[in-house]
């Protein structure tokens, strides 16, 4: 398990003073530190209730996302799986297949729905970003600004 799982499950890591090495300063968030997030990361951020145990969130958002028995949502085809089982299944083999609480699959299902609402709004304020930004470099090459 990494230190950045950590953080993401219990935003705790970087401001404990336990971990710190003396003299560094306590961050809430791993955007604090400069990463290229548009909302702190951390589940909490998110308000879904969401709340996995170490284990299960090294079980959901595990890294080895090629392997088969490996059931990560970091993997698409697994991603697109849980929200077809959640349309279709109950909520028992739903958890039995990311190996989480039945209690967690409506709020894990919650959390990433709202990380794909920040992506799609990220998205969509980047293609305007880069619209305007055509639209103002064809104005400096016509108009000497």
């Amino acid at each position: 398990m990494t230190l950045a799982l950590m953080q993401w499950q219990n935003a705790d890591i970087l401001k404990n003073s336990l971990v710190r090495l003396a003299g560094v300063k306590a961050y809430a968030s791993m955007n604090d530190i400069g990463m290229d997030f548009i909302y702190n990361p951390e589940v909490q951020t998110s308000k879904s209730g969401l709340s996995l145990t170490l284990s299960e969130a090294a079980s959901v958002f595990g890294t080895t996302i090629n392997d088969p028995d490996v059931h990560s949502l970091l993997n698409p085809d697994v991603m697109f799986k849980f929200y077809y089982m959640y349309s279709f299944d109950t909520t028992a083999n739903i958890a039995s297949y990311l190996e989480i609480n039945p209690d967690m699959v409506k709020p894990l299902k919650e959390y990433c729905d709202w990380l794909a609402g920040i992506n799609v709004s990220t998205v969509y304020g980047t293609a305007i970003a880069k619209t305007m930004e055509a639209g103002l470099n064809i104005l400096r090459k016509t108009l000497p600004i």
